[in-house]
C-alpha cells in the first residue's frame, strides 16, 4: 500500500504513521497521523498491529475513535493501552484537566486519572503507574495544587515569578508548574509524589518492578549553564536519592564538568542501568554521544560498544547481557547489537534504510519503524540471531507508505581537507537539466538520512527541482571526526563542505547549474544567511527558515544556555567570527525570512533582526519577503500554515530561479 506524491497536495493528503510503542508480550501498537475533514488541524489515532492471540487477518485494528486525537503514553505488560484522550463530545470541557485512560486488550476505555495542569511521560512497571506532571510550587498536596490551580484559571492569573534558567523551552513557556515525579497504584490510582533531589526534573526510567527510578536532574552552573546527573529514587519509601553519575565541580574546568547524563533504561532483572553520557559542544571540544552500563551495587561503569564510531539512540536491553540500538549511518540508519564488555557492536540491519523507534516485543524480537530519504514510515518486525544480520518483515500496515516520484541518487567528492563527503540528490523524472535547490538540514549535529514530513523534497521535485542535501561537517553517522571537522567554525568547514557538494551536483548534466537557490532552516538557515553574505551571486535566491542571524542576540535570547557558553563565555569562542549578521552589506540575491513567534530556541527577534538589516543595508529593489506565522513554533506545524509554507517557498524559487512571474499565494490574503 503505497501513495506517490506527484503534487503538494498528496503530502497532506497521507495518513502518516507517526509512532510506535510495545511490549515485552508482542503487543505492538502504533500511532497514525490523520488531516481532519477541515482540513485545519491533525487527529491522532491507535491501531494493534500485533498481539498474542490475534490472529494476522484481523490486523490492523483501529482501538480509539475516528474523532478522538489520542496521545499514546505507552503499553502496558498485560497488553493495555495507556492514552490520553480528546474525544469531540468532550471539546466543551476544561482543557486545563487532562484525563489519563486505561484501554484493556479486551474491552473498553476507562478513566484513571485526571489532574489540573497534565501528565507528561508515563511508564508502566509492575503493575504501578509512574510519572512525571506539573506542580505549583506553593501546593503542599495534589488536592491543593488543583484548588490553586482553579483559582488561578478562574481569575485569569498567567503571571510567573523565575528563579532560575530557563525560563522556556522550544515552544512553550515554563512554569507556574514545576516537574515531579509521582507514582500511583491499583485500584484507586491516587497519584504520591516522589522524593527527589535537588534541581529540575528532566526525566526518568523506572526499573522493572517499579521499585525505583533514574532520574536525570538538571542544575543551573554560572548562571545559565545547565548540566544534568543521574540520580536513583525510591518509589516505594522515602530513602534519600542516591547520585549515580553526576558532572564534576563547576570550578575544576575539566571535561568532566562539561559533561551531562541521561538514564536509560535498566536491565530485565534491574541490576544494571544503561547510562547515556553527553559531552557538551565547547570551545575546542566538539559535542560528543555516548553510553554505559552501570553496576548499581559496585558502580563499575562498562563502556558500551566503545570501538563503535557511532552515537547509540535509543538503547535497549534485549536480554540480560546483549543490547540494541540505532544509530545513524552514512546518510541511512542502522540497528546494532552488542554484549556487555564487548568493544565493538554486530549490524543487524543491512539495507539502505533508517530505523526508529525501536523496541523489544519478545526473546531475540524487535519491532521499528522503518524509513528513508525516498519513503516515509512503516512497522516492521526483527528477528535477531545468534551471529549475522537481523531477518526483517513488515507489520501490518496502519497507513500507506508515501513516496516521492523521481530519482534519489548519491552525490560524493572530496573537500578542501581531503575528508570524503556525500549527499542525497534527488531529481524529477526526464532527462533535464533541471534547476538545483540546496536543503542545508539542522542541528547542525543531524543528516539528510530519513523521511521528513517537514522541510520534504519530494513537492519541490514533483514541482520540477531537482534537490541537493548535503551532509556537510558536523552531521551525524560518520564518526567523531566529522563532527570535530565544524566544531570551532560553524561558517567554516560545514560552509566549505556544502559549496563542494555543491560543485559537484552542478557538474552533472542534468543539473542546471546557471539556475540554483540555497535554503535551510535552523541550523541550515545559518548556513543559508551565512552563504547570502558569502558567494555573491552564485545562489539565485535564499530561503531561511527559523535561522540565525545576529549570533551574540541569539546567544543571550536563546532557551538554551550551552550556545552562550560555546559561543561567547569561554576562552576561543567563535560566535564574532561566525556571526552572519557582519557580512549584510554583501548580499546581493534576494532572501525569503521565515519565522514563528513561538520559536524559543531560535528566537523570532532573529527574524527581525535580519528583516530590518536587509530593508536598511541592502538594495531594496532585490525583493526580500518575509512569511512570519505568529502562531508556530520552530517547526510550523498546522496543516493550514504547513501547506502555506510549501506554497510560498515554491512561488519564491520559482520567481528568482526560473524567472516566473512572482504568484502569491491565495491564503496570504
Amino acid at each position: 500500500m503505497t501513495q506517490p506524491i506527484t503534487s503538494l497536495d498528496d503530502l497532506f493528503a497521507a495518513d502518516r504513521l507517526t509512532g510506535l510503542d510495545a511490549n515485552r508480550h508482542g503487543t505492538v501498537l502504533a500511532t497514525v497521523q490523520s488531516l481532519d475533514p477541515d482540513g485545519a488541524s491533525w487527529r491522532t489515532a491507535v491501531h494493534l498491529l500485533a498481539a498474542p492471540g490475534v490472529p494476522a487477518e484481523d490486523l490492523p485494528q483501529a482501538l480509539t475513535q475516528p474523532g478522538a486525537r489520542a496521545r499514546l503514553h505507552e503499553v502496558g505488560e498485560d497488553g493495555t493501552a495507556w492514552l490520553s484522550l480528546e474525544r469531540e463530545d468532550e471539546a466543551a470541557e476544561d482543557d486545563s484537566q487532562q484525563t489519563l485512560w486505561a484501554l484493556p486488550p479486551r474491552g473498553e476505555a476507562r478513566p484513571v486519572l485526571r489532574r489540573a495542569g497534565g501528565i507528561g511521560k508515563l511508564r508502566v512497571r509492575g503493575g504501578r503507574l509512574v510519572f512525571s506532571a506539573p506542580v505549583l510550587p506553593s501546593a503542599p498536596d495534589e488536592g491543593a495544587h488543583d484548588e490553586l490551580s482553579a483559582r488561578r484559571r478562574k481569575q485569569k492569573v498567567s503571571g510567573v515569578l523565575h528563579e532560575s534558567f530557563p525560563v522556556r523551552s522550544w515552544d512553550h513557556d515554563l512554569g507556574p508548574g514545576e516537574p515531579a515525579l509521582f507514582t500511583a497504584d491499583a485500584p484507586e490510582y491516587a497519584a504520591r509524589r516522589i522524593r527527589m533531589p535537588e534541581g529540575r526534573l528532566e526525566d526518568f526510567e523506572p526499573d522493572p518492578q517499579g521499585r525505583t527510578a533514574a532520574v536525570a536532574v538538571s542544575a543551573v552552573r554560572r548562571g545559565i549553564h545547565v548540566r544534568t546527573g543521574v540520580w536513583l529514587v525510591d518509589l516505594e519509601h522515602e530513602s534519600a536519592p542516591r547520585p549515580l553519575a553526576l558532572p564534576a565541580d563547576p570550578e575544576a574546568e575539566t571535561e568532566a564538568e562539561s559533561t551531562s547524563f541521561a538514564p536509560g533504561p535498566f536491565s530485565p532483572d534491574g541490576s544494571r542501568l544503561v547510562l547515556l553520557r553527553y559531552r557538551e559542544s565547547l570551545p575546542g571540544q566538539s559535542l560528543k554521544v555516548s553510553a554505559e552500563v552501570l553496576e548499581l551495587d559496585t558502580g563499575e561503569r562498562t563502556p558500551v560498544a566503545p570501538q563503535l564510531d557511532r552515537w547509540p539512540e535509543n538503547p535497549l536491553w534485549l536480554d540480560e547481557q546483549t543490547l540494541v540500538f540505532t544509530s545513524d549511518d552514512r546518510g541511512r540508519g542502522a540497528v546494532w547489537a552488542t554484549r556487555v564488555g564487548q568493544p565493538c557492536a554486530r549490524r543487524l540491519t543491512e539495507e539502505q534504510a533508517h530505523f526508529s523507534a525501536l523496541t523489544v516485543t519478545g526473546p531475540g524480537r524487535l519491532a521499528a519503524l522503518r524509513d528513508a530519504v525516498d519513503h516515509s514510515a512503516e512497522a516492521v518486525a526483527l528477528d535477531v540471531p545468534e551471529e549475522g544480520p537481523a531477518e526483517v518483515t513488515a507489520l501490518p500496515a496502519a497507513a500507506p507508505v508515501t513516496r516521492g516520484v523521481g530519482r534519489l541518487e548519491e552525490v560524493s567528492t572530496r573537500a578542501d581537507d581531503g575528508a570524503t563527503i556525500r549527499a542525497w540528490l534527488a531529481l524529477p523524472q526526464g532527462q533535464g537539466p533541471h534547476p538545483l535547490l540546496v536543503f542545508v538540514h539542522g542541528g547542525p549535529w543531524g543528516s539528510w538520512n530519513s523521511w521528513t514530513w517537514r522541510w520534504n523534497p519530494w513537492p519541490f521535485v514533483a514541482a520540477g527541482y531537482a534537490m541537493l542535501l548535503p551532509d556537510p561537517a558536523l552531521s551525524t553517522g560518520y564518526g567523531q571526526d566529522m563532527i570535530d571537522r565544524g566544531t570551532d567554525a560553524l561558517g567554516g568547514q560545514p560552509y566549505r563542505d556544502v559549496l563542494a557538494l555543491t560543485d559537484a551536483a552542478q557538474e552533472r548534466e542534468d543539473v542546471d547549474a546557471e539556475r540554483t537557490a540555497a535554503l535551510g532552516g535552523s541550523y541550515g538557515g545559518y548556513m543559508a544567511n551565512w552563504l547570502a553574505g558569502h558567494t555573491g551571486t552564485r545562489f539565485r535566491c535564499i530561503v531561511t527558515h527559523a535561522s540565525l542571524w545576529d549570533t551574540d542576540v541569539m546567544a543571550r535570547t536563546t532557551d538554551n544556555g550551552v550556545w552562550q557558553e560555546w559561543l561567547f563565555d569561554r576562552d576561543g569562542a567563535q560566535g564574532p567570527e561566525n556571526d552572519p549578521s557582519r557580512f549584510v552589506d554583501r548580499i546581493q540575491v534576494p532572501m525569503l525570512v521565515i519565522h514563528g513567534d513561538l520559536d524559543y530556541r531560535v528566537p523570532v527577534s532573529q527574524a527581525h533582526l535580519l528583516w530590518a538589516d536587509l530593508r536598511r543595508r541592502t538594495d531594496p529593489g532585490l525583493g526580500h519577503r518575509f512569511l512570519y506565522f505568529p502562531d508556530e513554533n520552530h517547526w510550523v506545524l498546522k496543516p493550514g500554515n504547513s501547506r502555506l509554507w510549501y506554497q510560498t517557498v515554491l512561488a519564491f524559487a520559482d520567481r528568482h530561479v526560473r524567472g516566473a512571474e512572482w504568484v502569491r499565494p491565495e491564503l496570504l490574503g
